[in-house]
């Protein structure tokens, strides 16, 4: 599972950029209030959660590598978006697989299955 973790914000997919978008675009307009998830202490709690959500996973990991620089996270979503990203792309780099996946972790853990992307 910590592999899976560290590895969810390899690959973005068009939807996974969408929501990142929103989320930010959400955190902009917050006003006088504080999010309480996404945030930067946010992983802890995941446990609690009945079953792990890979759009939870995905904005805590977000958060958690963006907490203080939110300029540089704005700048990143904004050249995918400028390539159309988030509209769709056959892009293998935006594609989840079980052969991406089992690139990026072989080297890590032999006989690492592919996460689910299941929501």
């Amino acid at each position: 599972m910590k592999d899976f973790l560290s590895s969810v914000l390899d690959i973005l997919t068009p939807e996974d950029v969408r929501v990142l978008a929103e989320s930010e675009d959400e955190l902009n307009r917050q006003g006088e209030f504080q999010r309480v998830f996404p945030s930067q202490s946010s992983s802890r709690y995941l446990r609690f959660f009945e079953c792990p959500r890979y759009l939870n996973i995905l904005l805590d990991q977000w958060d958690q590598k963006y907490w203080n620089d939110r300029t540089k996270c704005i700048s990143y979503l904004t050249a995918l978006c400028q390539k159309g990203i988030h509209v769709g792309t056959s892009d293998p780099a935006h594609t989840w697989s079980k052969c991406s996946y089992m690139s990026r972790t072989a080297a890590q853990r032999p006989g690492v299955l592919s996460p689910s992307r299941s929501r």
